[in-house]
């Protein structure tokens, strides 16, 4: 939820700012990440916190990682006896 590892064909460095565009197979629109900061590199492989995005992109990916992880969505289904 918080950030994510990628392959870049162009140089970055450790604390550099990029904004993200996530294509995701089923989704209409691209995640947007409009800040993420690089926290490490390992080759071509970066590894980035995501900063700034925006609630409903958000949301989209905590649903996109559920349905990775098979985990249904939660409810509010009230207070529980």
């Amino acid at each position: 939820m918080f950030g994510c590892r990628a392959r870049a064909a162009f140089l970055v460095n450790p604390d550099e700012y990029l904004g993200l565009l996530i294509h995701v197979p089923g989704f209409e629109q691209p995640l947007y990440v409009a800040r993420a900061e690089v926290r490490w590199l390992e080759g071509q492989e970066i590894g980035m916190e995501f900063i700034h995005m925006e609630l409903a992109d958000r949301q989209r990916l905590g649903e996109l990682i559920r349905t990775i992880e098979g985990t249904p969505e939660q409810k509010d289904t009230g207070p529980s006896s």
